[in-house]
């Protein structure tokens, strides 16, 4: 769950030095990808990566009052730790608040400065402290690769948007990074964070071993890709009979191998599961593990 301030710099949701004592408090802090910035909704409760019997917690046990500071508790399935997100508001909210849920989890005076605490206050989707990123459902949009004993998906590096930035295969993780979009009706596959961008090769060039990149969408050729149900393959529509497919040279998914076309052949390097994200909840992400950063 994550934010981007007035001065761009972006900051999570974080459980401060990591510990899970009840009645520790959340602040704003830089990403930096550890466990104490990753959390997961889990039936209208969010549980942190750190330990997942503790949940963010609004104190006291009657009304839930607008300006409490929140914390980390023992995860009990009181009212106090009911949360959903507002994917159109971009905002969380206390899901049992007043007979309407009408506190949202908000950063006082929508400060940037780091350490600021986390409290709960009246909703007003106005508000840059009160929008949060939350990524989608964990598994929604991320392609993984086929390799037997692996847990590796499609993943663009560093999660740069610049045209020509590399995309790898990278531990399965449930950050943006590998949330993409697959579009039958337009052949493309962009990249879900900004859907401007697309999975593209370089010159639409359909030879084995062009590495593939990201590229503003621009309907080209290289742009276009198919699967194959069958083979659970992902092919250059464009090429030859469609004969080159989405490949992870070598049949290994280490950590930054960077995913390239080759003949098309059958093996588990090319074999892709793509998720059905039709019927996606969008109301809280079930068991989604990711990082709550500032919008």
């Amino acid at each position: 769950m994550a934010w981007l301030d007035e001065g761009s710099t972006e900051v999570c949701l974080d459980l401060a030095g990591a510990d899970t004592t009840n009645g520790n408090y959340l602040q704003i802090w830089p990403c930096n990808g550890l466990q104490n910035q990753q959390w997961f909704f889990d039936d209208w409760q969010i549980k942190s990566v750190v330990n997942d019997e503790k949940c963010i917690d609004i104190p006291g046990e009657e009304e839930l009052g607008q300006g409490t500071y929140l914390q980390i508790w023992d995860c009990n399935g009181l009212p106090n730790q009911g949360w959903g997100y507002d994917y159109d508001a971009m905002s969380i909210f206390a899901s049992n608040s007043a007979t309407d849920a009408t506190l949202c989890m908000d950063i006082p005076g929508s400060s940037s400065d780091l350490g600021t605490r986390i409290w709960v206050w009246s909703c007003d989707h106005d508000i840059p402290g009160q929008q949060w990123w939350v990524p989608p459902q964990f598994g929604s949009y991320n392609i993984q690769i086929g390799i037997p004993d692996t847990f590796a998906c499609l993943d663009l590096a560093g999660q740069n948007t610049n045209n020509g930035s590399p995309v790898q295969v990278w531990d399965c993780n449930g950050f943006e990074s590998q949330q993409w979009l697959f579009q039958p009706d337009t052949w493309n596959i962009v990249y879900a964070a900004d859907t401007s961008k697309c999975l593209d090769v370089p010159g639409s060039s359909f030879t084995a071993g062009n590495k593939l990149w990201i590229w503003d969408c621009n309907g080209s050729d290289g742009q276009k890709f198919g699967a194959d149900g069958d083979s659970y393959s992902i092919f250059a529509a464009s090429s030859a009979d469609a004969s080159m497919c989405l490949d992870v040279p070598g049949g290994s998914a280490q950590n930054g191998a960077q995913v390239w076309l080759w003949d098309c052949n059958g093996g588990s390097n090319q074999r892709w599961w793509i998720p059905d994200y039709s019927d996606e909840d969008e109301s809280n992400g079930a068991s989604a593990k990711y990082r709550v950063k500032k919008a």
